[in-house]
């Protein structure tokens, strides 16, 4: 299952493996996951409510940070 976006609410859908609506980029420094087709910020309204926002480093809302992230091998699958 991937996290999904259209332009509506976010949502859990089966991979499709186009990238497109599921097109995500996490930004390790910043701890933003920006969506690629909206430019848009996944952000975290309630415990168990996740929306879209415009971008906003400061948000605590919308800062991430994955326990076991492989920096150096994502940033390599980026530069492919």
């Amino acid at each position: 299952m991937c996290v999904d976006y259209a332009g509506q609410d976010v949502m859990i859908y089966p991979c499709h493996g186009s990238m497109g609506n599921q097109h995500w980029v996490y930004e390790h420094q910043s701890g933003l996951i920006r969506h690629g087709p909206s430019h848009k910020c996944l952000g975290l309204e309630t415990r168990d409510k996740l929306v879209m926002e415009h971008c906003d480093g400061s948000k605590d809302t919308q800062r991430w940070r994955f326990q076991n992230f492989n920096e150096t091998a994502a940033s390599s699958i980026l530069s492919e």
